[in-house]
Formats: C-alpha cells, sequence, structure tokens
C-alpha cells in the first residue's frame, strides 16, 4: 500500500494500481517526464539532389531540425536520398555532408536520426532503379509497422531531367494507400518565357495533377514576405479602407543586392535580372498585396494568378532604369577564360539592374503603379514592398536588409490611423506603438528552405506557387525580354545607390 493525502490534509491508503494512474494524470499536467509520443504515420520523402549544393545548404538541415521538433501532422519523416551518379561517387560527398552539414548540440540524437530516419544513397537513372526504390519505399512503410501518410519527392534537378522523372514517378513510386498523398516539389527555373513555360507545364501534366506540383519561390519561405498576408487577414477593415487607388499613390517592390556577379556570369549572362528576380519573387509580393482576400482564403494560388491576369504586359515605355555595372563584361570574361570558353566578341547586353513600373488593372488597384526594382553590385542589401499613401504616409514590409531606418524582417507603418487601428500578426510584437507609428517584428523562425519542407510535409501549399501562375506570370514579362537586346544599357559604379535617380525618372512616367 502506498500514501498520500486528501484535499483536507487526512491520510490515506491508495492500492498501486490507482496510484499509478494519479502519477501518470499529474505528471502529464504538469509536464514532467513525459516522452514525445511515438508516431504511428510515416511520410517517406525522395531528395533528388541529394549531394548537391541545395541540399548541402539548406534541405538537410532542414529535415534534421524538422524531425527534432516533430510536425504538426504528428508524421515521422523517412529520407531517401538519391541522384544520377553512381554509388562510388556520390556517397562519398554525401557522408561528408552528413557529418559536417547537419549541427546540432546533441550528436546522439544526430546519430539516430542518420541511422533511422535516413535510407542509405540510391542511384536513380533508370525504369529498373525507380521501379526497385519504389518496391523498397513499400517495403520498409509495411516493415516499420506505421501507417502510409505520404510521399514527398523534392526535385533538385536541372529542368531537362523534370519529364523523365515525373514519369518514373507516376510509374513506380505513388503510394499504393488510398489515403497517402503525393507532393512534387520542383526547383526553378519554371522555364525562360512564355512558350517554355508552358511546354514545362505539358511535360508535368501528363504524369502529375497540377494539386501534387509544388513549385518553389524560396522567398515565399521568407517571413516578411508572408508578413504582408498575416497583417491583412488580421486587418480586414483597414485593408478594405486604404490599400486601394483612392488612397496610395505607388507600391514598390525591391529586391537590392551588394554582390556582382563574379563567379556566376555563366548563369546569369543568359538569365538577367528580370528573370532572376522581377518574374518571380517580386511577382508574388504583388500577388500577396494585391490579391482578393476573399478569393484567397478559398484558393490562394487561384488568387494571386487573378492579379497577374490583370497586370499589364511589360513593354519597353515601362522601363524607368536599364543598367550594367561596368566590371560586369570583364567578369564574364574572366569567367569564359577560367572555363576554358572563347571571350566575347561584343559586350553583353545582360542587363544587372533595372527598375520598371507596371499597372495593376483591376476594380481596387486600377492606374496605381507598381515599381519593380532590384539589381546587383548596389550599395546595400535589402527587399521590401512599400506602399506609399496620397496623404505621404507609408507601410513597410520589410524582409531583409536595412530600409528608411527599418532593420531585418519587420513591418513599419508612418500612416497616423496605423498605430491605433491596427491589429499585430499572430505572434508578432510591438516595437513601436506610438501615436506616430506602428511597428512590430516577428518572432525568430527557421531559415525559409526549412520553412518551405514543413509547409509541404503538412500540406500548407500556400506557400507553393502552382503553374498557372508561373505561366500568368510569363505572360506578362515575356514580350519586353524579348525586346530587351534592341536596347541600350547605361552603366553604373560598383556599389551605386540608383534610386534617387529611378524617381527622377519617375515623376516624368507619372505624367505620361
Amino acid at each position: 500500500m502506498l500514501w498520500i493525502f486528501d484535499t483536507f490534509g487526512k491520510v490515506k491508503k491508495m492500492n498501486q494500481f490507482l496510484c499509478l494512474i494519479f502519477v501518470v494524470v499529474a505528471t502529464t499536467a504538469l509536464g514532467i517526464g513525459t516522452a514525445r509520443e511515438v508516431p504511428n504515420s510515416r511520410v517517406n520523402v525522395l531528395l533528388l539532389g541529394a549531394s548537391g549544393n541545395l541540399a548541402e545548404k539548406y534541405l538537410w538541415q532542414g529535415f534534421y531540425n524538422i524531425h527534432t521538433t516533430g510536425l504538426r501532422t504528428g508524421d515521422e519523416i523517412h529520407v531517401y536520398p538519391a541522384a544520377t551518379k553512381n554509388f562510388e561517387k556520390a556517397n562519398p560527398i554525401l557522408q561528408r555532408i552528413l557529418v559536417n552539414n547537419i549541427t546540432t548540440t546533441d550528436e546522439e540524437h544526430k546519430k539516430q536520426f542518420l541511422a533511422n530516419n535516413v535510407s542509405p544513397y540510391t542511384q536513380l537513372r533508370s525504369d529498373e532503379q525507380y521501379k526497385a526504390l519504389g518496391e523498397k519505399i513499400k517495403k520498409d512503410t509495411i516493415a516499420s509497422g506505421k501507417r502510409d501518410a505520404g510521399l514527398l519527392v523534392y526535385m533538385s534537378v536541372p529542368p531537362k531531367f523534370f519529364g523523365s522523372i515525373s514519369q518514373y514517378i507516376n510509374d513506380y513510386l505513388r503510394p499504393s494507400s488510398p489515403d497517402a498523398w503525393l507532393r512534387v516539389i520542383v526547383e526553378k527555373p519554371f522555364g525562360v518565357n512564355l512558350m517554355s513555360a508552358k511546354d514545362l507545364a505539358e511535360t508535368l501534366y501528363k504524369n502529375l495533377d497540377v494539386k501534387e506540383i509544388l513549385l518553389v519561390d524560396h522567398y515565399m519561405g521568407k517571413q516578411g514576405l508572408d508578413a504582408i498576408r498575416q497583417l491583412r487577414k488580421a486587418n480586414p477593415e483597414f485593408d478594405k479602407a486604404f490599400l486601394n487607388k483612392n488612397e496610395v499613390s505607388k507600391v514598390e517592390v525591391a529586391m537590392l543586392e551588394t554582390e556582382d556577379c563574379k563567379g556566376r556570369t555563366g548563369f546569369y549572362d543568359e538569365v538577367g535580372v528580370i528573370r532572376d528576380t522581377m518574374q518571380n519573387h517580386l511577382m508574388m509580393m504583388v500577388a500577396l498585396l494585391g490579391m482578393d482576400l476573399e478569393h484567397a482564403d478559398k484558393t490562394e494560388a487561384d488568387a494571386r494568378r487573378a492579379v497577374f491576369d490583370k497586370l499589364q504586359t511589360a513593354a519597353i515605355n515601362d522601363i524607368l532604369h536599364l543598367a550594367q555595372y561596368e566590371d560586369y563584361n570583364n567578369h564574364v570574361n574572366e569567367d569564359r577564360a577560367k572555363w576554358d570558353e572563347p571571350l566575347l566578341d561584343e559586350p553583353s547586353k545582360t542587363p544587372s539592374y533595372a527598375s520598371i513600373a507596371l499597372k495593376l488593372e483591376n476594380n481596387i488597384w486600377e492606374g496605381v503603379p507598381f515599381i519593380f526594382r532590384s539589381g546587383k553590385a548596389l550599395d546595400s542589401r535589402r527587399a521590401y514592398t512599400k506602399v506609399t499613401f496620397k496623404n505621404g504616409g507609408q507601410l513597410l514590409f520589410n524582409l531583409q536588409g536595412t530600409t528608411d531606418g527599418i532593420d531585418g524582417s519587420a513591418i513599419h507603418c508612418s500612416l497616423t490611423l496605423c498605430a491605433s487601428k491596427l491589429n499585430l500578426p499572430e505572434a508578432w510584437d510591438h516595437v513601436d506603438n506610438s501615436a506616430e507609428h506602428f511597428h512590430a517584428v516577428g518572432p525568430k523562425i527557421p531559415n525559409a528552405y526549412e520553412v518551405l519542407l514543413r509547409s509541404a510535409l503538412e500540406g500548407d501549399v500556400n506557400n507553393f506557387v502552382r503553374l498557372p501562375e508561373v505561366i500568368e506570370s510569363w505572360r506578362v514579362w515575356s514580350p519586353l525580354l524579348r525586346d530587351l537586346p534592341k536596347l541600350e544599357l547605361s552603366t553604373y559604379k560598383h556599389g551605386a545607390d540608383l534610386i534617387p535617380k529611378d524617381k527622377l525618372v519617375e515623376s516624368k512616367h507619372d505624367e505620361l
């Protein structure tokens, strides 16, 4: 027999069985000595490109962190690393990554993760290899005794492999359980123009449903971009009253970098600033600010596509500033010499900076200029969405760097009514809530790729781009991209601040 005191201080007897129940309930309520519940379902992950640069820098650490903190769905994850290289070439690289690039304060926990949640490397090049992997995944899942929750395939591979891999996925890797889902993450580029984007869509749609395809724009995992969505949802009355053509004079979306293109010109010279950032990252900023919130509650991807559908097609007359930093051609030739490629016969006409003003021709934003601004080798590294009101106030969503004195991921509003009217997004905190300003910062979150991995595993698809959005985005930009070679570029010095010059052009553009 064991003894306890009742609520009146009297000693009572309690048999061991009842005491055990009492102790379990009490310790659970107090959070004492409780272990995390063992998952009864399992998500299998196929990481294609497992020894590549993206996996090395972000993905493996992301998977380990998610395993450590657990999924909201309660599922366990099990990763199957694979690529086209044979085992002898790829496995030493993979092992180096797993040892050196997954950081932790608990080496024993990491050892258990690698032993129990990561399978040996698999080469995937042929039907037979994909078929064998599909059978292995099913056998492993059955042997684990866990329910098959779904399969996530991360295609960190060049676009030329998308077609064949999507067919292999459809033929050999689909989960057999009717309740299990399939999600396929596809890394950009998603084409280089409208025609190639349509070709990509046709290729993927042959084997995958549109809802199974998740396109990655890593900016969608950034807190400052999600802040646009969250602040609007938290303040529907403010949103309706002030984010419209009657109150707003202009909107700026920007991604500015201090880094130049040296060492990467083989990629950048074929892409340029519009394809690199405007057609994707900056378009997402515009979409989240311009979308219809009621529509977004149903299917956000459709609401974002509807914004692109009403965005005017970019043309030469919409360019405010198009330029290239002075050392760009030297960097191209240095890279070509390093790679034993012929030097340029004539200077490259690839722009490294652009400022372009487009109009969103829907009922809410009609006539308001949306200014896209992005470039390399500039004076500061920052990214932001800025709304300027007709009365001079501003609403700033800062993603990174320092903009107008606001540092890091933050929301800042200098419109007087913001301080008293705006509600904070969930988990955000006030920094300044004086009579003149509203300034809030978000909670500390993981890097963008970890956020997106978790979103895919938990089924939060709003953080991913859909192919219909991509096609509409290319419709906006492809005509201008076709005409760019006809244009002369101005030049600028490394570390220049080009925004003051842009604003002089903006005023003239507004008068047209």
